[in-house]
């Protein structure tokens, strides 16, 4: 119904042109007619004429429109197939009438167009295909850029903490090749100092030999000053006893004496003389009982001093016997001591020998750190330079997949726009 009124539109759009066309035809002609006749323009016979070709107009117009109305329509319907993207509906020949020499070109037109459509979508579909995949890659190509930016930034802090380990390193092994240096020269003091003990330690090792050598003759001198006392002690008592014999005789002489003083006394004048004589021997018997008190009495005396000395020279040569023993294991220790130091000594010198070889190691490897120090901190420059290009890149296959994005989402609308497109596949394949 729509169609219909439409083309009664068209219908009547068309007879209305007819009759303009046909008026304007008219007055032309009459004009002319009326011009060339020198007679005037508004007469019955111009009138008729006017209307003659404006019905002569009609007429052909309407044989005109009733010949190419169904064509037209036809050609209409083709090109509103097409427009609307359905290629499967063909021209049909015989309703293009007079025009049907253009059915073969449009025709033509419409399978040359479906199969440039059918290779366009071919074409859409692996382009989608290969977008697509793309677009995968850029994201797995994201995502592994991310780790190496991630990655970068680890061994990028790790260099840096690195340069500053090397850094410590080479100021401790400075330190260390001082410490060493200040060992070696500490360890040829240490070497002096051992050659100067080992030698006091053997002048002491020899004078505790004499000394042990001396102390043995005094052993002996003590020993036999030991048995000298005891000699006197022996003596001593044997005087002891003479003394007491003689303070015997004496106490019996004085006795005597004053027997014979009795005696005199009894005889008178004869034996004044004699009274005397005994008196004095009295008297001499008394001093010397008194002499011979004081003797035993200093014998007593020598005797107890004699017996301390005894015990205290026995108390010495126990001492010396014991201060022998103790020199004896003193001058092993000695004798120990001096190898040890000895070994001490020839120790210290390998040691200083390779003190000196460490410190001139250390210098070394100070001057290695030193350069790796340098060679670190030229690494952490040029990976930081690495980071950067490293996150450049990252941008680049930002906007990269961005982009892929982008793609993928006009490839889509590409995709779909070629979908609203009908075709005849089977007619139309591409090979």
């Amino acid at each position: 119904m729509r169609n219909s009124n439409e083309v009664l539109r068209n219908f009547i759009r068309y007879f209305a042109n007819m009759i303009i066309q046909g008026a304007l035809m008219g007055a032309f002609a009459i004009t002319l007619s009326a011009l060339i006749a020198g007679e005037p323009i508004l007469t019955s016979r111009h009138l008729v004429l006017m209307l003659l070709i404006i019905v002569a107009t009609i007429g052909f117009g309407i044989r005109n429109f009733l010949a190419y109305a169904k064509p037209f329509k036809e050609i209409e319907r083709f090109i509103s197939q097409i427009a609307a993207g359905n290629l499967t509906h063909r021209i049909r020949m015989d309703q293009l009438g007079s025009l049907k020499r253009f059915g073969v070109p449009m025709e033509g037109m419409r399978e040359h167009l479906g199969q440039l459509v059918l290779q366009v979508k071919q074409t859409s579909t692996e382009v989608n295909l290969k977008i697509r995949d793309l677009h995968e890659r850029l994201q797995s190509n994201r995502e592994q850029f991310d780790q190496i930016v991630a990655a970068m930034e680890v061994i990028a802090a790790a260099s840096k903490q690195q340069y500053s380990a090397a850094k410590e390193s080479a100021k401790a092994v400075e330190e260390l090749a001082t410490g060493i240096g200040h060992i070696s020269e500490i360890s040829l003091s240490v070497t002096e100092s051992s050659s100067g003990v080992a030698s006091m330690a053997e002048i002491t090792r020899q004078e505790m030999l004499a000394m042990n050598e001396q102390m043995g003759k005094m052993n002996q001198s003590f020993r036999v000053l030991t048995e000298t006392i005891s000699q006197f002690l022996g003596r001593s008592e044997d005087i002891a006893t003479s003394t007491d014999a003689i303070t015997g005789i004496l106490q019996q002489t004085h006795i005597l004496a004053l027997n014979a003083n009795i005696e005199a006394a009894r005889a008178g004048e004869q034996g004044r003389g004699f009274a005397v004589v005994a008196t004095e021997i009295r008297k001499l018997a008394s001093e010397a009982n008194r002499f011979a008190e004081e003797i035993g009495e200093l014998l007593e005396k020598a005797e107890e001093e004699s017996n301390q000395s005894k015990s205290a020279m026995d108390t010495s040569h126990q001492e010396i016997q014991a201060g022998i023993t103790v020199l004896g294991k003193t001058e092993t220790v000695m004798h120990d001591i001096l190898t040890q130091v000895e070994t001490i000594n020839t120790e210290m010198s390998g040691f200083s020998a390779t003190g000196q070889q460490m410190a001139a190691g250390s210098q070394e490897v100070a001057a290695t750190v030193d350069e790796m120090a340098r060679s670190s901190s030229e690494t952490t420059r040029h990976i930081d330079d690495i980071v950067m290009l490293t996150a450049q890149i990252h941008e680049s296959i930002q906007t990269m997949s961005t982009a892929g994005d982008q793609l993928e989402t006009l490839g889509r609308e590409l995709q779909g726009t070629i979908e609203s497109f009908r075709l005849d596949e089977s007619r139309n394949s591409v090979a």
